[in-house]
């Protein structure tokens, strides 16, 4: 039996705070509890999605597909490219691309994968994505995939197309083999590819064939040609014909189903069904919009797939379906349910619970019974964990964070008393205010001349809801003698006392005012109640953290990596670090990071300037701490 603390979990019914999950010796959850027990955990904990729709060897063609060719580009012309490129992939190589894309999904938050495999030749492709799986630690749905004719009216395949032939009887036989080494993170169902590549008869002897419980995948309505040609052929457009003679049940996911009438839209969610959307892919094609609202209303389920892999973030590919939605309706949050107003926890929730269906897999939810497949949010996640780390020492914060997660820190400052400070944090100290909360701890001191009470303060601290944050922080807490305060505080001729002139010429003008600005953002972006760094600024009160061991070093960072091996670090967090420092200085700590980085290291540069771009921009609003202006993270 393991226990994991987590000072905020997404539970079926929301966010909730202080939860400790018991996990079985199977991997399982055997309990969801209050208690404040277990190992520490280093940032809020969701379940872990399931990425229902794949087709591993598309990873290693994605860029080659953004070319375009003589005349029009669409899906049947991305087909072709596919096709050319599938005749190239060994099943050695199969397996490499499928645990180089597997991981990819671990690190973003997928924890489970439908592998819809229809390159059947030559033998040893499908194992090989058995393998990719186990080695890499991804719990996987194999679902071998029927593949007949080359279109609607039984069409013989071309000679392109003799990779992915089988027959209902070869398929069984894959099934029943695959099932054999099912285990508690392996599944097998089965995928007829569509009803272009399947006949009616074979299709409902398939499906006669394999067990009541075995997921059934099927592409359907991706195209709306497709969907003509079907309506020629079968005398029903595919979802039409589907829900016709198929009686669909909790057991299939129908990938896609992007074209559809208002009638089959309502009948799919009555079906129990889950739709498989992929909206980078569908993006990517061209292929249309899914009528998500509609669907919602009659009570859909749906989860999210990563198809063809030019997204391996299951976060995007949320956002992107939020997005076409709005693009589509010209209205802003619409995915929302009863539980939270919030689009992407209800997005989350939603794709997960319906992607575990898909898969055939008890996941989805932190609940007692449930596969204990947890993702792990924080503000470090862009190094990938275990990795070899080395960090500016500073008041030792990001060392303790880094070092929580199991990565090996080594954390540096050319300042003595820093380091010595750092020590004794390990030891059990208390935490030395930086620079920006040095100027808020005098005004903390004043707080009910501000118009502050405690009280209030406590309260704003434990909201949950950004648009609630912001409109406390407007009318109760950025009050007119706060700001003045606050200039009071930050005006150059105060600073000039405590930092040297280099440092405050990185400060934007007017700092107060930018400050207020990047609080602003961070509440409307960030819940209070799950931001350590607000009841830090705002309550003095120091963050929890439990120190794990970690290598410290009186140094300049420069030339301490200078000194290193080559290809020591995976990861680099630089924070202001080049903040009043010259442009020699910061050529040679870049020059010493490459030297000193391993192959794809990943080095994170953090600033109180303004930024140069949006994507520093952008990356510095992610950040849970408040003041950055700049973020900037460039893999090496």
């Amino acid at each position: 039996m393991k226990r994991y603390f987590a000072r905020d979990a997404l539970l079926p019914q929301g966010w909730a705070r202080d939860v400790c999950i018991e996990v079985d010796g199977g991997g399982a959850i055997s309990r969801v509890s209050s208690v404040s027990k277990g190992e520490k955990l280093a940032g809020p904990v969701l379940p872990g999605m399931a990425n229902l729709h794949s087709h591993a060897f598309q990873r290693a063609m994605a860029g080659l597909t953004e070319m375009r060719g003589p005349g029009q580009d669409d899906f049947w012309t991305w087909r072709e490219l596919m096709y050319r490129f599938v005749e190239r992939v060994n099943p050695n190589q199969a397996k490499a691309i499928a645990a180089y894309v597997y991981l990819e999904m671990l690190s973003h938050g997928y924890t489970a994968v439908g592998e819809f495999h229809y390159v059947h030749h030559p033998a040893g492709m499908l194992v090989s994505h058995l393998d990719a799986a186990r080695e890499t630690g991804i719990a996987l749905t194999l679902l071998p995939s029927l593949y007949m004719w080359s279109g609607f009216g039984q069409k013989p395949l071309q000679a392109r197309h003799k990779r992915f032939s089988s027959d209902v009887s070869h398929l069984l036989s894959i099934f029943e083999k695959m099932r054999r080494l099912s285990s508690p993170d392996t599944n097998v169902g089965v995928a007829p590819h569509s009803l272009r590549a399947v006949d009616p008869g074979a299709l409902k002897e398939l499906v006669a064939a394999v067990p009541g419980n075995a997921p059934i995948h099927i592409h359907a309505a991706e195209q709306a040609r497709e969907v003509d040609e079907c309506k020629a052929a079968l005398g029903k457009r595919p979802l039409e014909w589907l829900l016709a003679e198929m009686g669909i049940d909790q057991r299939w996911c129908v990938v896609h189903a992007t074209h559809m009438t208002d009638e089959e839209t309502r009948a799919l969610a009555a079906s129990g069904a889950v739709v498989g959307l992929c909206p980078t892919t569908e993006g990517n094609l061209g292929d249309g919009v899914f009528p998500l609202a509609e669907y919602r209303a009659s009570d859909g389920r749906y989860g999210i797939g990563g198809d063809s892999h030019v997204s391996r973030d299951p976060a995007e590919e949320l956002r992107l379906l939020e997005y076409f939605q709005r693009i589509t309706r010209r209205k802003r949050n619409l995915t929302t349910g009863d539980k939270t107003p919030a689009v992407g926890t209800t997005l989350w929730l939603e794709a997960a619970a319906g992607g575990a269906q898909a898969l055939g897999r008890r996941m989805g939810a932190i609940a007692p019974g449930m596969r204990a497949d947890l993702a792990l949010l924080d503000e470090l996640e862009t190094f990938a964990p275990g990795s070899r780390v080395l960090c500016i020492a500073s008041a030792g914060c990001t060392a303790f964070d880094l070092a929580a997660r199991g990565d090996d820190v080594t954390a540096v400052d050319v300042n003595p008393a820093q380091i010595e400070y750092v020590r004794r944090r390990l030891d059990g100290g208390q935490r030395q205010l930086g620079s920006v909360d040095r100027g808020l701890d005098r005004l903390r001191r004043f707080g009910p001349i501000l118009g502050w009470r405690r009280s209030e303060l406590e309260r704003f601290c434990n909201l949950e809801r950004p648009t609630e944050q912001l409109a406390v922080w407007r009318r109760h807490l950025d009050t007119r003698r706060f700001r003045l305060a606050l200039r009071v505080a930050f005006m150059p001729a105060w600073l000039r006392r405590w930092y040297a002139a280099p440092f405050l010429d990185v400060l934007p003008p007017r700092f107060d005012r930018v400050l207020r600005l990047r609080f602003e953002r961070g509440f409307g972006l960030h819940s209070n109640s799950r931001n350590p760094h607000v009841a830090s600024l705002f309550l003095g009160r120091p963050r929890e953290t439990t120190p794990n061991p970690l290598t410290l070093a009186v140094a300049d960072a420069a030339e301490f990596l200078e000194q290193c091996p080559a290809g020591s670090f995976d990861g680099f967090s630089l924070s202001n670090i080049l903040d009043g420092a010259g442009e020699a200085y910061g050529s040679r700590l870049f020059a010493a990071v490459r030297r000193a980085a391993k192959p794809r290291a990943v080095s994170i540069l953090r600033s109180f300037r303004e930024p140069a771009d949006e994507e520093e921009r952008r990356r510095a609003a992610g950040e849970r701490a408040l003041i950055w202006g700049s973020v900037r993270v460039e893999q090496l």
